[in-house]
């Protein structure tokens, strides 16, 4: 996962953000996030977003550094994504810009 050559992540993840809660898999996500990797958390869902304060298992990707897609489509954050870091070579400036509606992928 701490590739240098991959500065993003997208996990399509159940329901509200939940995945596995596996010490292996979040410690793999924490380490991924401390050297400043991009995950950006999405649901598989058709309706609905990710909330990762309503089950520990997205508190635990939260307190990873995990950021939430909210109600984003895998392909609308895949675009973001690409769109960003084309213009960003800094990580944190996307990661604070994945949270802000750019062209109608997140609802308001």
């Amino acid at each position: 996962m701490c590739d240098d050559g991959i500065r993003a992540v997208i996990l399509e993840t159940y329901g509200s953000g939940n995945s596995i809660s596996k010490p292996w898999f979040i410690d793999i996500v924490k380490e991924a996030c401390a050297s400043g990797k991009i995950i950006l958390n999405v649901t598989q869902c058709l309706r609905g977003e990710v909330n990762m304060d309503l089950y520990s298992t997205g508190r635990a990707l939260r307190d990873a550094g995990v950021i939430s897609g909210r109600d984003s489509t895998t392909e609308s954050a895949l675009a973001k994504l690409f769109c960003l870091m084309g213009g960003n070579r800094d990580n944190e400036t996307v990661k604070s810009m994945l949270g802000h509606n750019l062209k109608g992928e997140i609802s308001d």
